[in-house]
């Protein structure tokens, strides 16, 4: 049976049919354990990429055979199948994949990736754009061909935000700068009218006095109506102004820039008024 088999596993080699080959090798091993058929088994894994298998079975080869003539030549082969760099093929459907091999990172032109390796242990960190990072330790064996298709987990989406208007006044009001020129102009300007008017009524009171008469004396009457009217206008706009100014730094953030304001004032031969309200 072992002269059988090894002689089917022979022929099968030959043919390049390597998994039968290696199947009949095993046949005749088993009903004959000789060391000798080890070889070529370890030579049909080679054959079948599987460099970890054959370096185990020329170990086995070795320990099995201590005296074998050629234990030199299988050593050396052993060492140079231990030094050959494993392959590790990273596989996706995602796009955008970002790759970490051992803290560096790696190129991906396209999918599935080919990193061939030096034999021993690595550590993948793979992510892509909405999905959590995973990370993969494996030892990669020497000849070795090492698949991973990375579980990637989609990260939630994250909650809508919802803009806030600013809060905005339901009426246009004036910068508070045109109100304090406003108000100032309007306070000189009251200040010199009820300046002249005095002054004429003076004028008008001395020549009263000269030449008394009935309309020296309503001319005299009105004039000083007047400047005092115009002295109380300019009088309360440049308070008006005073308490704009004081008030100006009240308030957070820009608000504190807009303020109302608005003045009135009327006089007649009977009376007169001034009215003025400040929105700030």
């Amino acid at each position: 049976m072992a002269r059988v088999a090894y002689a089917q596993g022979t022929e099968l080699f030959s043919q390049g049919k390597y998994a039968e080959a290696k199947a009949a090798f095993e046949r005749a091993y088993a009903a004959v354990p000789n060391p000798i058929v080890l070889l070529p088994i370890a030579e049909a894994e080679l054959k079948l990429n599987d460099v970890p298998s054959a370096i185990a079975t020329l170990e086995r080869y070795l320990s099995t055979r201590p005296e074998a003539p050629d234990r030199a030549q299988i050593a050396a082969r052993i060492a140079h199948l231990e030094a050959l760099p494993a392959m590790i093929v990273l596989s996706s459907e995602l796009p955008g994949l970002r790759v970490t091999l051992d803290s560096v990172r790696v190129k991906v032109p396209a999918l599935p990736l080919e990193l061939k390796v030096p034999a021993g242990e690595h550590t993948l960190e793979v992510t892509a754009d909405g999905y959590d990072s995973v990370t993969h330790k494996l030892v990669a064996k020497p000849g070795g061909r090492h698949a991973y298709t990375p579980p990637l987990t989609k990260l939630p989406e994250p909650e809508p935000t919802v803009a806030v208007a600013p809060d905005r006044p339901d009426e246009p009001v004036e910068d508070i700068s045109a109100a304090l020129w406003a108000a100032g102009i309007v306070g000189a300007s009251g200040l010199v009218a009820g300046s002249v008017l005095g002054f004429m009524a003076l004028s008008e009171n001395s020549d009263f006095d000269t030449q008394p008469s009935e309309d020296s004396a309503d001319r005299g009457e009105r004039l000083a109506l007047f400047a005092d009217v115009a002295f109380g206008v300019g009088a309360m706009a440049l308070v008006t102004g005073a308490v704009l100014y004081l008030t100006e730094g009240d308030g957070p953030g820009e608000d504190q820039a807009r303020r109302a304001f608005n003045l009135t004032a009327a006089a007649s031969p009977d009376g007169a008024f001034v009215a003025t309200t400040i929105r700030y």
